[in-house]
């Protein structure tokens, strides 16, 4: 896409070919740790995936979560 040879691209990046997507998803998982640490309706979405994903959770917690007298697992049962 930038019209240099793949060769030239790794003699003089090599450090950011190697570690360019480590710093992009730091990034992206910084600013989805915000969102789902703030207010409002980005960061219930944000929360769930970020639960989802990192937590282990599986499935759609919904009401169920809610109902008093019973505890709510990881697995949405």
């Amino acid at each position: 896409m930038v019209g240099v040879d793949p060769k030239t691209l790794r003699k003089h990046y090599k450090h950011e070919l190697a570690f360019g997507h480590t710093k992009a998803n730091a990034k992206v998982a910084e600013n989805l740790f915000r969102k789902a640490t703030g207010e409002g309706r980005e960061a219930v979405i944000a929360a769930i995936f970020w639960l989802k994903a990192r937590g282990r959770w599986k499935g759609d917690l919904g009401q169920r979560a809610l109902r008093p007298g019973r505890q709510a697992d990881r697995t949405g049962a």
